[in-house]
C-alpha cells in the first residue's frame, strides 16, 4: 500500500457535486458521522468495514455500496485500502442518475461491479492536472460507476421481486393491506414498485392487487356457507357496499346476483 492521502475536489458535472480519494493506511479508523448527501464509495483495494447501527458492512476491492444521507457510520481498515466516495446533486440532474439512486431502496445494497477498468492511480494521475479535461474525465469514470451499480441493484432486485411481493399480497393476514404498506415491507420506491409489477405482471400493483381480490371474490361467492358481509370482510372491504360497487364495476353484476346464479 502507498504512503497515505486524502483528497476531495469539486467536479462542475451534474449529478455530481464532489468527490473524494482517499487511501489510508493499515489500522485506519474514521469516527462516527452522517452524510448530507447521497454518497457512492467504490473499493478499489483491500478492503474496509463500514460500521452502521445494527449492522456491519464489509466492502472489497471492486464492489460500491450507496449510503443515503443521514445514516450514522464509521469505516475501518485492519489492512490499508484505497477508495473514492461520490457524492450527488439532484440540481439539473439531466440524465436522471441522481433520480434513479434516489429510487432505490435504502437497505444500502452492495454491488460487485466486474465492468470497472479503471484504477485508483488512473484517477491519481488526472488529480493536478490543470485542464477542464480531467473533470469530464472523472464523470465518465463516475458515470460508469454509478450506472452499474443501478443496474446491478434492479437486475437482483428484480429476481427476487415476484417472491417476496406475493409472498406479502398472498397472506391470509394482509388482506386490508394498501400499496404504501407493501412499499415499506419491501424497503421499496412506490415508483419503482409500480416499474417492478409492470414489468413482471404487466399491469400496475393497484390493477394486479385488484385482480387477485376479484378472484378471490368470485370463489368465495360459489361458497353457500358464506354471507355477503363475511366475504367482504374477509377480502378486506370497508363494508358491504364498497365490496358491491368493486364487484359490479368489475363483472357486471352484483355480487348476491353472482352468488345466486353460481
Amino acid at each position: 500500500m502507498s504512503k497515505p492521502m486524502v483528497t476531495f475536489l469539486d467536479i462542475p458535472y451534474q449529478p455530481y457535486d464532489f468527490f473524494g480519494m482517499q487511501q489510508r493506511h493499515a489500522g485506519w479508523r474514521c469516527e462516527t458521522h452522517t452524510d448530507c448527501q447521497y454518497g457512492l464509495v467504490y473499493c478499489f483495494k483491500n478492503s474496509f468495514d463500514l460500521i452502521f447501527p445494527e449492522r456491519k458492512i464489509t466492502l472489497v476491492s471492486g464492489s460500491a455500496i450507496i449510503i443515503p444521507p443521514g445514516i450514522p457510520h464509521s469505516l475501518i481498515s485492519n489492512d490499508g485500502c484505497s477508495f473514492i466516495d461520490i457524492y450527488f446533486t439532484g440540481k439539473n440532474d439531466e440524465r436522471n442518475i441522481w433520480a434513479a439512486i434516489e429510487n432505490l431502496n435504502k437497505n444500502m445494497f452492495v454491488a460487485s461491479l466486474n465492468n470497472i477498468n479503471v484504477t485508483f492511480d488512473d484517477l491519481l494521475r488526472f488529480l493536478y492536472v490543470d485542464d477542464a479535461f480531467k473533470y469530464q474525465y472523472y464523470a465518465n469514470v463516475f458515470d460508469t460507476i454509478a450506472i452499474s451499480y443501478i443496474n446491478e441493484y434492479r437486475s437482483i432486485t428484480e429476481s427476487e421481486f415476484r417472491k417476496t411481493f406475493l409472498s406479502i399480497i398472498l397472506d391470509e393476514k394482509n388482506t386490508e393491506i394498501r400499496i404504501n404498506d407493501i412499499c415499506k415491507m419491501m424497503n421499496i420506491s412506490r415508483t419503482h414498485l409500480n416499474r417492478l409489477t409492470h414489468k413482471e405482471f404487466g399491469m400496475s400493483t393497484k390493477d394486479y392487487i385488484d385482480d387477485l381480490r376479484l378472484k378471490k371474490a368470485c370463489d368465495l361467492l360459489k361458497s353457500k356457507s358464506l354471507t355477503i358481509k363475511e366475504i367482504s370482510e374477509m377480502l378486506g372491504f370497508y363494508d358491504n357496499i364498497h365490496f358491491t360497487r368493486f364487484f359490479k364495476k368489475n363483472i357486471g353484476e352484483t355480487p348476491l346476483k353472482y352468488k345466486n346464479n353460481s
